[in-house]
């Protein structure tokens, strides 16, 4: 198509298809954010009509969590790729070997979410984002580099509330911030540039642990006390073996055993002892920089 025909076709989409309907047309709709979303390379959304520009933005994105999953293959490829390089025997191996878990559990985690967060925001240190641009064409938000541990992080928007996700690391966390409470948050989360571990760790908010079983106290924490439910009828929660994987919507995941539990605690303990640090080398490095 001439792109004046495509601009009006695409117009008229947006006009026709409504927001509830928009899910069953993912790869149109993954192929509409490429040419004409706000945050594309090269896109077409200045060509829009406002009324276009309103009606993309209002959307579920369907390519939202196409465009997560495809960004964590990558990530994965990146990291197996280094993991070759390496004697299994080595510490430099075993970290890598580690990180990848951590990313396929944070992948698992949050499939059984897909359809509940309206958006997310991939922020990436530039070692990551060389990879993912080299694959993948997509505009890419840079992490400040402030001396953290290098992760990846996501920001995921349910709503009421934005979920911060880092990835990978020796101690990683997820935090919660309320619209309501927090009215200039969303600006932070999605506008702002210049962010990095420090400063989105200085942001605070209510903080939820990665350690040993974590997938199954975080889904009832999001659930329980925030509202965030996992996809509707999920009737088995990705990411985990049975029988362990099978899910009830009053009642979450099972419970571990006792045993289980105990050694939780144990690593809890020490996962809190080490977000403290970080946390107080954040408010350290943002304090001097203010």
């Amino acid at each position: 198509m001439a792109t004046n025909q495509q601009q009006q076709q695409v117009e008229l989409l947006l006009r026709e298809l409504s927001l509830e309907s928009n899910n069953s047309f993912p790869e149109l709709i993954s192929w509409l954010r490429d040419k004409y979303g706000h945050r594309s390379i090269n896109s077409r959304w200045r060509s829009l009509s406002s009324q276009g520009q309103s009606t993309l933005l209002q959307w579920p994105n369907a390519g939202t969590w196409a465009d997560f999953e495809k960004l964590l293959d990558v990530l994965l490829d990146g990291l197996d790729s280094e993991l070759q390089y390496h004697n299994p025997d080595t510490g430099k191996y075993k970290k890598l070997s580690s990180q990848i878990n951590q990313l396929e559990r944070r992948k698992g985690f949050w499939s059984n979410y897909r359809d509940r967060f309206e958006r997310c925001r991939i922020l990436l240190p530039q070692k990551s984002a060389n990879w993912v641009s080299q694959q993948l064409k997509r505009d890419i938000d840079i992490l400040v580099s402030d001396g953290s541990e290098e992760t990846e992080v996501c920001i995921f928007d349910f709503g009421d509330n934005f979920i911060i996700e880092f990835f990978r690391g020796e101690a990683t966390e997820m935090r919660l911030f309320n619209r309501q409470q927090n009215p200039q948050i969303e600006e932070i989360l999605f506008v702002s540039s210049g962010l990095s571990i420090k400063s989105l760790r200085y942001l605070g908010g209510k903080v939820f642990d990665h350690a040993y079983l974590w997938q199954a106290y975080a889904e009832k924490w999001l659930r329980v006390e925030h509202g965030i439910f996992p996809n509707y009828r999920t009737a088995f929660f990705a990411g985990l073996t049975s029988p362990y994987d099978r899910y009830d919507p009053k009642t979450g995941l099972a419970t571990p055993s006792v045993e289980k539990q105990q050694i939780r605690e144990r690593k809890l303990r020490r996962w809190e002892d080490k977000i403290k640090q970080l946390e107080a080398e954040a408010q350290l490095y943002c304090d001097n920089k203010i």
